[in-house]
């Protein structure tokens, strides 16, 4: 039996231009989430003059508004008189019980802080995101002045 992490499965050698892997403007927000305000709102917060999002985080970010607006509906729903939230609510039997909606809201802001992570729409994966690319960026300035000092180590002890 082995033991480790098995090898990738090879795939197909593909055409160096990935339509997937192309930033993508998508000024006009889906339908689905045209149909609610809140939702729509959230889309134009996050996309609007935005170019690093991919084609295959459009399904994501069409989450993360959902949930927004989902966040937003039920916070309207529990909003009481002079702005307060009412998290508990009487049953018919008289007994006092979580607001339904607070239990709702309440899944719907850690939707929507997972899903910000996964896009890099918090403070703190931003900043992850962009000390990789600068790590990544200088490493492939390295490269060539590497190879070019061994090619000329090589040719130094050729010759």
């Amino acid at each position: 039996m082995s033991r480790g992490r098995k090898p990738a499965p090879k795939l197909a050698a593909r055409d160096n231009r990935d339509i997937d892997a192309e930033p993508t403007i998508c000024p006009r927000a889906p339908e689905v989430v045209a149909m609610n305000p809140y939702a729509e709102q959230a889309w134009h917060i996050v996309m609007d003059n935005q170019t690093r999002f991919r084609r295959q985080e459009l399904p994501l970010i069409e989450q993360y508004c959902m949930a927004y607006a989902i966040s937003r509906q039920a916070l309207d729903n529990m909003s009481g008189e002079y702005g307060t939230i009412k998290t508990t609510c009487l049953t018919a039997a008289g007994n006092v019980v979580q607001n339904p909606d607070f239990r709702t809201w309440k899944d719907a802001v850690n939707q929507m802080r997972q899903l910000s992570g996964v896009l890099g729409l918090d403070t703190l994966t931003a900043e992850r995101l962009k000390l990789t690319q600068a790590a990544t960026t200088s490493l492939a300035a390295d490269i060539p002045k590497k190879v070019m000092e061994a090619m000329r180590t090589m040719q130094g002890s050729n010759g």
